[in-house]
């Protein structure tokens, strides 16, 4: 690694001690929004938590560019390498940001900032190198062009960047990456096509298809089994399980399936069609494809606790199959859906007017206190505004703090939501 910029000591201070797990509650304490604020500039915006309420993305300067930050009650400016800007995207239990900075000339390489300052994590020859996750041992998967334009799949670990290769084709890209630094993603092959793969630390394999031409790799739990979509030879979409077998989860009767998410039992949600080409929400595990009616499933937690929206475009939250839909509510003359759940059940999504299709304001949902609007938490003369198009939460840790971005006088601004005892 190339340490070319130091954090100052106060960032580094931050980063080595802040670490103290706050675990998995669903207290009633009142909730906080915090503007995390800018590096001078107008705007900003959050791109993840991490479970001690360390937050990382990008901020404005007073020049027009955006530096990563880390903020930990302070708006940290992580620096770049050289060029003039630099994005937070993933941090870790430890507080090590991975992203990717610009650097002198032309380019922009992948980066890690931790303790010990900001280091280049180079490219596979191109001149742009993206890093999209980090786990908690500190391993990065991201993407790399190369010097004949093709685009790789990297895993960094141990100091160095490792070309993850392809199925024989040009490209691959990376999807997702576990706690045992296993990555998902797709890969060309040798024929033109496009297959999940799965990599372990020595080689690419390839998870094949469903009998069609081509599959792609959507998640990835802690065993390493992943779920995705394939074509199959018919000409149809089914949502897969791989666990070291390939394994179709089949329909509801109609033509297609997509899975959205695993969770560490192997449980899959997604969406599936009826014969009458209807949506249904879908549970699926050992072997048992659960209805779990009308709508889709999206994401799920390790307690089986799954989130998504009902027919009627309710927030809907399910648990475990068989299950009943708990319909979350709305807020007034809006509709919405469940798009995270956390290990304590808290739920967060967005929501949007029926009859114009305009954003309404994102919500937090538990089982003690019913659905908040995050606009609610706001005094009315603030200035902000989170019904704005493509304003939304981007990330929640397990006590129930949500980051996001939203409207604070015209301009798009990241925010910190917290319970009153979580205040940095």
């Amino acid at each position: 690694m190339n340490s070319r910029f130091k954090l100052t000591a106060a960032i580094a201070m931050a980063l080595l001690l802040y670490t103290a797990s706050r675990g998995i509650s669903t207290s009633l304490s009142p909730l906080s929004l915090m503007d995390l604020g800018t590096f001078g500039g107008g705007e900003s915006a959050a791109s993840e938590v991490n479970a001690n309420g360390m937050v990382t993305g990008y901020a404005e300067t007073a020049s027009g560019y955006v530096h990563a930050f880390a903020f930990d009650s302070t708006l940290h400016d992580l620096g770049t390498l050289g060029g003039p800007s630099s994005y937070g995207v993933a941090i870790n239990l430890a507080g090590q940001i991975a992203g990717y900075a610009d650097v002198p000339g032309f380019g922009s390489h992948a980066t890690l900032w931790d303790a010990g300052g900001i280091h280049d994590l180079g490219t596979l020859g191109g001149a742009f190198s993206f890093a999209y996750a980090i786990n908690d041992s500190g391993a990065i998967a991201g993407d790399s062009l190369k010097t004949d334009g093709s685009n790789h799949a990297f895993l960094f670990t141990g100091g160095a960047m490792h070309d993850l290769g392809t199925l024989g084709g040009n490209n691959s890209y990376t999807a997702a990456i576990n706690s045992a630094g296993q990555v998902a993603g797709q890969s060309d092959t040798a024929t033109g096509d496009s297959h999940a793969f799965r990599y372990d630390g020595a080689s690419m394999l390839d998870l094949g298809t469903l009998g069609g031409s081509s599959s792609n790799a959507n998640a990835i739990n802690a065993g390493g089994s992943v779920a995705g979509n394939s074509d199959t030879a018919a000409g149809e979409t089914h949502a897969f399980l791989f666990d070291g077998t390939l394994h179709d989860l089949g329909t509801l009767g109609g033509p297609d399936s997509i899975a959205f998410d695993i969770n560490n039992s192997g449980r899959v949600v997604g969406r599936a069609q009826l014969p009458s080409l209807q949506t249904n929400a879908f549970s699926w595990q050992n072997g048992v494809l659960c209805d779990l009616g009308q709508g889709q499933a999206r994401a799920i937690n390790d307690q089986s606790q799954s989130v998504g929206e009902a027919g009627n475009s309710h927030p809907t939250l399910w648990t475990g199959c068989p299950s009943a839909a708990v319909d979350l509510g709305t807020l007034p003359n809006l509709v919405g859906m469940g798009t995270a759940v956390n290990g304590g059940g808290t739920v967060v999504g967005w929501t949007w007017d029926p009859n114009n299709s305009q954003n309404g304001p994102p919500f937090r949902w538990t089982q003690p206190g019913g659905m908040v609007s995050l606009a609610g938490l706001i005094p009315p003369a603030s200035g902000w505004n989170l019904a704005s198009p493509g304003d939304h939460y981007y990330g929640m840790n397990n006590s129930g703090q949500i980051v996001g971005r939203g409207a604070h006088n015209g301009r798009t601004r990241a925010f910190l939501l917290t319970r009153a005892d979580h205040l940095l």
